[in-house]
């Protein structure tokens, strides 16, 4: 599985993020509190559907927001998915 793109809203700190992946390693690099550890946690949900911090999923949706999402767009195997 390649990830390709990352669209993040709400989701723990982070408010509104897009990425795109490009071939090779990926490097994170950020101040402390600056979401770093919330876009791995995003693509670890998205992986499982559950969260590594937390059981209740109210805890991964933004302070004083009411929805979030996370999406995904990769390929396996040459195939696309979202």
């Amino acid at each position: 599985m390649r990830l390709q793109k990352l669209s993040i809203q709400n989701f723990r700190n982070l408010e509104a993020v897009s990425l795109e992946f490009r071939d090779g390693p990926q490097l994170l690099i950020g101040r402390n509190a600056q979401g770093k550890t919330s876009l791995l946690e995003s693509v670890y949900f998205l992986a499982t559907a559950t969260s590594h911090r937390t059981r209740l999923t109210r805890e991964l949706i933004r302070n004083r927001t009411e929805t979030a999402f996370v999406r995904a767009e990769y390929t396996t195997e040459g195939e696309a998915h979202t």
